[in-house]
Formats: C-alpha cells, sequence, structure tokens
C-alpha cells in the first residue's frame, strides 16, 4: 500500500499558516488577554468589593498618574485625636469630616465638646471627632487663634478676645485678658500614621481602585501608547476567533476540498 501524500497547494499553505498564527498569537497575547478578563471580572462586581472606595496609594500609581504629593495645612491635637487640614478637607484621625473649609487655626476641647476654628468658621465635635455642627458667626475680621480660659473656649479676633457659645452658636467679646492666662492651641506635627491616613483618604477620592482597573481595562493607564495595546490585544483575540474556527472547520470536514 502506497502511503498517502501530504497535503500540498493552497489548502497545505493556508493550514500551516492559520496553525502557527494562532499558536504564536495565543502565546504572545496570553498576558494581555489574561489582564483584560481578570480587570473585566473585578469591574463587573465593584460595587459589592467596593473597589470605587478603596484607595490605590501605591507610589508607582501615583506618580504614573501625575498626582501632587499631600500637603497639610495644619495639625492639630485634642482629647487624643489628631485634626488635619488639607486642601480645604477637615480630617479627624485621618478620616474625612468636613469639606470647603479654609485652614484650620485651632483646636480646643471642653467638657462637653470639641471645638474647630478656621479663620471664617468655626465647627463642634463630640468628643470622639464626629462633627455636630458648623456654623459662620458673624466676624469683624478673621479668626487668627482658639484658646481655652478657665475652660472656656475663645477666639483671637483682630487682637480682641471673643467667648464662644457653641450652644448658640455666635461670639460675645469679653474684657481684655492677659494673654499668659490663655492655653491657645498649637499646631503640632501629626503621627506618621495619621499623615498616611490622611493621604490615603485623599487619594481615594481621586485615585480609587476601581478607576485603576478600568483604566488598565481600557488601556487608559499608559499614556498613548496604552490605548494602542489594548486594540492590539483586542485584534488578537479576533484573529484566534477566526483562525481558531478555521482550523476546527478543516479538522471537522478533512475531506472538503
Amino acid at each position: 500500500m502506497k502511503p498517502k501524500k501530504a497535503p500540498t497547494g493552497l489548502r497545505s499553505r493556508g493550514k500551516h499558516w492559520a496553525r502557527r498564527t494562532h499558536r504564536l498569537l495565543g502565546v504572545s497575547s496570553l498576558i494581555f488577554l489574561l489582564i483584560i478578563s481578570v480587570t473585566g471580572i473585578l469591574l463587573n462586581h465593584a460595587e459589592s468589593l467596593g473597589l470605587s472606595k478603596r484607595s490605590a496609594s501605591n507610589p508607582l500609581l501615583v506618580r504614573l498618574y501625575g498626582i501632587d504629593p499631600l500637603v497639610i495645612d495644619a495639625a492639630f491635637a485634642a482629647n487624643g485625636l489628631s485634626f488635619v487640614s488639607s486642601d480645604r478637607v477637615l480630617y479627624v484621625e485621618g478620616k474625612r469630616t468636613a469639606t470647603d473649609l479654609t485652614p484650620l487655626v485651632g483646636v480646643v476641647e471642653t467638657s462637653e465638646e470639641i471645638i474647630a476654628g478656621t479663620s471664617s468658621e468655626l465647627l463642634v465635635l463630640t468628643s470622639d471627632g464626629v462633627l455636630v455642627e458648623r456654623f459662620t458667626p458673624e466676624l469683624p475680621a478673621a479668626i487668627s487663634r482658639l484658646g481655652l480660659l478657665e475652660g472656656q473656649p475663645l477666639s483671637e479676633i483682630d487682637l480682641q478676645f471673643y467667648a464662644i457659645d457653641a450652644r448658640q452658636m455666635q461670639l460675645a467679646e469679653i474684657l481684655p485678658v492677659a494673654e499668659s492666662a490663655v492655653q491657645w492651641s498649637q499646631n503640632v506635627e501629626p503621627p506618621a500614621h495619621i499623615t498616611k491616613a490622611v493621604s490615603s483618604a485623599a487619594l481615594g477620592q481621586v485615585l480609587s481602585v476601581e478607576r485603576v482597573l478600568s483604566d488598565l481595562h481600557s488601556g487608559r493607564l499608559l499614556p498613548t501608547i496604552g490605548r494602542y495595546v489594548a486594540d492590539l490585544a483586542a485584534l488578537c483575540l479576533i484573529y484566534l476567533c477566526i483562525t481558531g474556527s478555521i482550523l476546527w472547520f478543516r479538522r471537522r470536514y478533512p475531506g472538503d476540498r
């Protein structure tokens, strides 16, 4: 019996290029297709996984996105808590507490509450740092300092001392007192873990895990070239589908000439 001759002609060459290119592209595009598949699954469950609330604080990602480093405007301590203002946001123990604020000028604690002050506004918080009220009293000038005088919170405005009535949400001018009798709130250096928590909380507002995954999935993570890499991966997938179908069809119908 004579052995069968190997197929020749266009069909042989077509089968050869389909199989070879299918394998080559399948291996070379494996990483890209894996990234697209994994990120797609995660994004599909982003809400249940809480990805929009998680901060992507990796230093490499921060530099890649061109995000400016955190700048702390002021920091104070009261009742064992850290109060930090940065970019018009107040953070208590590293958690966002109030927004649209000017930098802090002081934080004092009384027997009933904590009062934080900016140049134009006063905030009343519980002893564990929960915001209760914020009010803007009528001011002749900007608030410069906050302090305590025998347990009474007061502010300094244009070299005048004003008692703070948190319940009535107002200020009352008081008689001049010796400055040495006032315990003024002092700006402090926040602990490293508080600075890290504030940085993570601030970064989470502009750079969440969901955003990074979305940019990675679409190719926008890398400027300009990223989109073309994503397009190339998509074209590879289309090509694999076509060549895979060709190989399956020829294997399924080997006698079809």
